[in-house]
C-alpha cells in the first residue's frame, strides 16, 4: 500500500538489501543512498516480538514484562537518525505490521 502511494506521487521506493546491496559496509551505503534521496520513509514495523523478560534488570526500576512488546529493527533508528543529520524530510511508521484481511 505505501509503495503504491510512493509510485502514485512518481517517487522512486529504494531499499537497501533490496534495491541496493552494498559491498562493504551497510552503514555508510544507507548514508550514500540517503544523500540521493529527496525524503525518507522509516518503515518501523514490528520484527521482534518479547512474550517474556525483564526491563531494566539489576535496577530500581525493574519490571517483569506482563504482555508480548513489538519492537521495529534496530536500523529504523539509525536510518532515521542519518535522514535527519542530512537534512532530508521523514516520515516514520511505528507500530505493528500492516495484515491485509480477507473478507
Amino acid at each position: 500500500m505505501i509503495l503504491r502511494e510512493l509510485e502514485r506521487a512518481n517517487l522512486e521506493p529504494r531499499a537497501l538489501g533490496r534495491d541496493d546491496y552494498p559491498t562493504e559496509l551497510p552503514l555508510r551505503e544507507v548514508l550514500m543512498l540517503a544523500r540521493h534521496c529527496s525524503g525518507g520513509v522509516i518503515l518501523g514495523f514490528e520484527q521482534i516480538l518479547v512474550k517474556a523478560g525483564v526491563t531494566k534488570r539489576e535496577t530500581s526500576q525493574s519490571r517483569i514484562i506482563k504482555s508480548p512488546i513489538p519492537f521495529p529493527t534496530p536500523w529504523n533508528h539509525l536510518e532515521a537518525g542519518i535522514l535527519f543529520s542530512l537534512g532530508i524530510p521523514l516520515l516514520s511508521f511505528q507500530g505493528r505490521r500492516y495484515r491485509r484481511r480477507r473478507l
